[in-house]
């Protein structure tokens, strides 16, 4: 039985449409189908949207980053980015990677985890840049991190790429 506030919006429903509740006709139309179908598509491509928008944020980011290793006027600017958006690519990096894992279990029941290699290449990604991370802390006590950090970050970001390629033959 449907709840009260479907039940309103089906009324609605076959009004616009000329049909009514029970009836053969709006049995047929798909109209009971309809609404969670247009709810699973739009939701489905939360994931890939936050996926593509981080990938860019954290090319943009690695840029940056690379960019304050010359010895340039725009080295000093090109850090200070890199240093205030660095943490938000890697939240990114995190959400995106939840809600991938979320909808292949709830959404996408034609997909198990693992199934492909986008989900391990993703989380792998996540990994490395969380290691690129917890490294600048210790920048301090040891300079001679400096040298390794850039390489996990290329790492990472070059990872995420190939999770978005392989990303693309599991759109729905």
């Amino acid at each position: 039985m449907p709840q009260l506030g479907e039940q309103s919006r089906l009324v609605a429903a076959s009004r616009r449409h000329d049909l009514v509740v029970g009836s053969p006709r709006f049995e047929r139309s798909g109209i009971l189908g309809r609404a969670p179908l247009e709810c699973f598509l739009r939701v489905a491509f939360v994931h890939p949207v936050i996926g593509l928008l981080t990938v860019l944020l954290a090319v943009f980011v690695m840029s940056r980053g690379l960019t304050s290793r010359r010895r340039d006027s725009r080295a000093h600017a090109a850090r200070r980015i890199h240093r205030r958006w660095a943490p938000w690519a890697l939240a990114a990096m995190a959400l995106s990677a939840v809600t991938g894992t979320a909808s292949t279990v709830f959404l996408r029941q034609d997909l198990s985890l693992g199934e492909t290699w986008h989900l391990a290449v993703g989380w792998t990604a996540v990994a490395w840049m969380s290691a690129a991370g917890l490294l600048t802390r210790a920048f301090t006590r040891n300079p001679s991190l400096r040298r390794v950090h850039p390489w996990l970050g290329v790492v990472s970001v070059a990872l995420a790429v190939i999770q978005a390629i392989l990303g693309i033959q599991l759109l729905p």
